[in-house]
């Protein structure tokens, strides 16, 4: 361990220059390195870095959240005939405005997701799933922090003004027709997803996902239509696993690909859209212990319209960091925030909680 300490803080010094490795938060960057790498144990047999379980991040554009795009399969690692019910909490905040001649788009608001997904396994390789989300469209509460978090940093604020925050209004004009006019509170049930997810083995993952309209277009709880997704999961492929590089050090990898087929939007049938939408996912955690993992992870898909706003008609990037708390076997805890990496693309930030309880 103490070898293992020396050398990290030699690679510090090596690469960061005098002036700038002393500096305030490069000694709290070097302190929080130690502090994990101290943390660590040097052994993890009681650890299980195969099952570690991918971020469950999606876009949340008010305008496409209800698409059944980046369906995120699960790694199984329920034992047969058993129950699992998860809990999460999303809440998303954004800020854009574009005006095309053409096109005229306006959203300022924050979205809460909350999200029970009630799984079953039938046996080792084939798992059922229902995910039923509830979402409210609000003015927020973020607008305020992420506006000084903006500040503090020098990032640009991309329209974001000190004194006004928390409203909700979302607007949508196509060639003079106003197609979205949301600025009420709106709550309510969102559209059901449904999976089933057969592993091909311990590191490989098939899922087919379909989404029903259950949710209300008008409200921006639902499409009003039906999708349906085919997506593959590999983790820790050979290359990977047999690594020659860090192999004392307790890393997952894994990547995501999956092809939706996408019904209308009931209030956007004016726009051409691309039914066939492709997404990606790559990402990676760090057993800390047996307990505790961190996790990095980016994930992206193609357009869903012809669109020049950015929201509907470029490809997101959307980057995300989590931490995971496993209480015991059949409970864990997961904590997680997103930030779009290509700017008005995605919202401005989403914040999650996780809880998981198997039975």
């Amino acid at each position: 361990m103490q070898r293992y300490c020396l050398l990290s803080m030699t690679y510090l010094n090596s690469c960061t220059p005098n002036r700038v490795f002393f500096s305030k938060r490069y000694v709290r960057l070097r302190f929080l390195l130690m502090a994990l790498v101290l943390c660590t144990p040097n052994a993890f047999a009681d650890s299980d870095v195969s099952l570690t379980q991918p971020i469950t991040a999606y876009n949340r554009s008010p305008l496409l959240s209800s698409f059944l795009i980046m369906p995120n399969p699960q790694r199984q690692n329920a034992e047969p005939d058993t129950w699992a019910l998860s809990v999460e909490a999303d809440l998303s905040n954004y800020l854009s405005y574009y005006d095309t001649g053409k096109e005229t788009y306006y959203t300022d608001g924050e979205t809460l997701f909350v999200t029970s997904t009630l799984s079953y396994t039938l046996k080792n390789t084939l798992q059922l799933s229902a995910e039923l989300p509830w979402i409210h469209h609000g003015g927020g509460v973020l607008d305020r922090a992420i506006y000084n978090y903006h500040d503090m940093l020098s990032l640009p604020q991309n329209g974001r003004i000190e004194n006004v925050n928390d409203r909700l209004d979302i607007q949508y004009r196509y060639e003079n027709q106003l197609l979205v006019n949301l600025k009420q509170t709106s709550s309510g049930i969102g559209d059901i997803r449904l999976h089933l997810e057969h592993a091909g083995d311990a590191n490989e993952t098939l899922r087919l996902s379909i989404k029903l309209p259950t949710g209300d277009a008008d409200e921006l709880t639902g499409t009003g239509s039906s999708d349906i997704a085919m997506s593959y999961l590999s983790a820790n492929p050979s290359w990977f696993s047999e690594r020659t590089w860090l192999k004392d050090v307790p890393l997952t990898l894994w990547y995501n690909a999956a092809l939706s087929l996408l019904g209308e939007h009931e209030l956007l049938t004016s726009l051409e859209r691309n039914p066939l939408v492709i997404s990606g996912q790559l990402g990676s955690a760090w057993q800390l212990n047996r307990h505790h993992q961190l996790k990095l992870q980016l994930d992206g898909h193609s357009p869903l319209y012809e669109s020049d706003v950015r929201e509907l008609g470029w490809a997101p990037l959307i980057a995300s960091f989590a931490y995971e708390y496993h209480v015991n076997k059949a409970q864990r805890f997961n904590a997680r925030i997103s930030e779009d990496l290509r700017p008005r693309v995605t919202p401005d930030v989403s914040l999650a909680i996780q809880f998981v309880h198997g039975f």
